[in-house]
């Protein structure tokens, strides 16, 4: 009875940690011993007496693992499919006509905006939105900070250091973390992202992420969302204005479809969408959840109520720009204008001031024929004057050209900008304050990154692990090669670690360890041999040497025993090369 039970035991262990077709090969190499069946009572199961029901137990259980297969399978190609829906949301309706016109601003109107901002802050945002679409200078501005960084990011494992770490578990969570970061598109997410965070003043987007396809953010429309306040983990408390959906046809976001299923919205839109028809008073603001939103403010704390767009300072100047632009325009226009007058002749010795030539009609005929062969900009007209010809000074000089790069620089000076890079301009040639104009700029740039950062940081915690922290490069186009530097110095020092070398130089940290594992499964460093040369070798001598090539320590010398450069020829050296040479000496070699 008891060999009976450690046979039911052993099949036990095998059937939890190995596959069936395992359990049974071994079976067969210790024999088809009959077996009586044994009840666990602990688990109420019974295991096979006989090798015929082991065959029996290891076909049933193909069914079922093909079936638990085929399920999960189905299941998979639904995700899929549903992320695939998700990507696929509508912004508008395309099925009907869509009309965009921008409203004509004024320096009187902007003024006004922003003498009260509270009660005007979408259209100070509108404003924002209407000159990144019309002012190249405004959007060049905005552009040049958003592009700034290269996005490369590092992770790191978070875990008590007072205690023996489990290292299985920690390389499990750091890996699935890795995988689905690496499947998110970082740079563009978050550049579009930077974006919207200087033009609108604050960004608030919803994450939809279907964790092994990626993830991407949904951008909301900030006249729809307001800052309610802050969680017990300093990020943002949102509310959304669920009267976006009663605009317009918005109401197929969250309206089922014909087919029956739910708006293409996240659940918690369409929840809130029945509540507000329900009492639309009441229910007009929904709490955004906060594990799914990604939130910042590009201004400081104080105007968090109200978020304004970063550069309303430069709104004013913009215009007067614009104002510059058309007046140097209409002068260009003028110059090329000219003004013939053609005089009616008198007859001569006559008494009356009006005794003309050739009669009116005449005239009126002629000049018709001549307005008919002008070009567009020469006008003519007829007098009792001289022909002649009129022309307009050139008011295109260098100081009305010089008016609007003024415009323009006042522009720059007054965002705090670079003009030199941002718009090309020779006027900056100091290379110092040029250098450190840029590193302010970056600690501008890292500024709303490291906002953002924090705000993801919080929706990973959330939805991907609690030990996992990420982190931005604080690398520009600028500093690229100067901050990888840095990490190769620090290596040399044992001061960082490969895994943050590997991510500055543009790696994912999924893809790099894949890729240091895979080269080192298949051996792609052994392949990798370098030709010698003086860069990898060098000059060792075991002492002197004399002239048959042998060195006082014993043994014949050859490039190959010391390294370094190989040896000249008799021919090629001096004097006193030939000396060094018989002296031993590194010079001679």
């Amino acid at each position: 009875m008891t060999e009976q039970k450690s046979n039911a035991v052993e099949i036990v262990k095998k059937y939890s940690n190995g596959s069936i077709d395992d359990n049974f090969n071994s079976k067969k190499k210790r024999g088809s011993r009959k077996t009586t069946k044994v009840l666990d009572n602990k688990n109420n199961t019974t295991f096979p007496s006989s090798e015929v029901e082991v065959e029996k137990e290891r076909m049933d259980y193909r069914v079922k693992r093909k079936s638990i297969d085929n399920d999960e399978s189905v299941e998979e190609r639904k995700r899929a499919l549903q992320f695939r829906k998700l990507k696929e949301i509508l912004m508008q309706n395309v099925g009907k006509g869509t009309n965009i016109s921008f409203y004509r601003y004024t320096k009187d109107l902007i003024k006004r905006y922003l003498a009260n901002p509270y009660n005007y802050q979408n259209e100070v945002r509108e404003v924002s939105r209407y000159l990144y679409r019309t002012n190249t200078v405004y959007k060049k501005i905005i552009n040049s900070y958003a592009t700034l960084p290269l996005y490369r990011y590092s992770l790191m494992q978070k875990y008590d250091l007072t205690k023996e770490p489990d290292y299985l578990k920690l390389v499990k969570e750091f890996q699935r973390v890795a995988q689905r970061l690496h499947n998110i598109d970082i740079d563009k997410e978050f550049q579009n992202m930077m974006v919207m965070l200087i033009r609108d003043g604050i960004f608030c987007g919803y994450v939809y992420d279907n964790k092994n396809d990626g993830a991407w953010i949904m951008p909301l429309d900030t006249r729809y969302i307001k800052i309610r306040g802050k969680n017990e983990n300093g990020q943002w408390i949102v509310v959304f204005d669920l009267s976006y959906f009663a605009q317009g046809t918005n109401s197929i976001f969250v309206e089922p479809d014909p087919t029956g299923q739910n708006g293409l919205w996240a659940a918690c839109f369409v929840e809130g969408w029945k509540k507000y028809r329900d009492d639309p008073q009441m229910n007009r603001w929904m709490i955004l959840p906060d594990d799914k939103i990604i939130c910042a403010i590009a201004n400081t704390n104080d105007e968090s109520i109200f978020p304004m767009p970063f550069y309303t300072g430069i709104f004013e100047p913009l215009m007067d720009l614009k104002d510059y632009e058309q007046l140097a325009s209409d002068r260009a226009q003028l110059e090329n204008y000219a003004l013939l007058i053609g005089k009616i002749p008198l007859i001569k010795d006559s008494d009356r001031v009006d005794d003309f030539a050739v009669s009116i009609e005449l005239v009126q005929e002629m000049q018709s024929l001549i307005d008919a062969a002008l070009p567009e900009l020469v006008g003519s007209g007829y007098s009792p004057l001289e022909y002649d010809v009129i022309t307009f000074d050139h008011s295109n000089t260098t100081e009305n050209v010089d008016m609007v790069s003024q415009s323009i620089s006042n522009v720059f000076t007054q965002a705090g900008a670079e003009e030199l890079i941002v718009a090309g301009s020779k006027s900056s040639t100091n290379t110092v304050a040029l250098k450190y104009k840029i590193l302010n700029d970056t600690s501008t740039c890292f500024m709303w990154l490291g906002r953002l950062e924090s705000s993801f940081n919080y929706y990973i915690k959330r939805n991907m692990s609690e030990h996992i922290s990420f982190e931005f490069h604080q690398e520009t186009w600028f500093n690229e090669s100067d901050y990888i530097q840095k990490f190769k110095d620090a290596g040399t020092l044992g001061a960082t670690t490969g895994l943050d070398y590997m991510t500055a130089l543009g790696y994912t940290p999924y893809s790099a360890l894949c890729k240091l594992q895979m080269e080192g499964v298949m051996g792609v460093r052994k392949l990798m041999q370098p030709f010698q040369n003086s860069y990898s070798t060098s000059y060792k001598p075991n002492g002197d040497i004399d002239d048959n090539g042998t060195s006082k320590a014993g043994g014949v010398y050859t490039p190959e025993d010391v390294g370094g450069r190989p040896l000249k020829d008799e021919i090629d050296i001096s004097e006193k090369g030939e000396e060094a040479r018989a002296e031993g000496r590194v010079e001679g070699m």
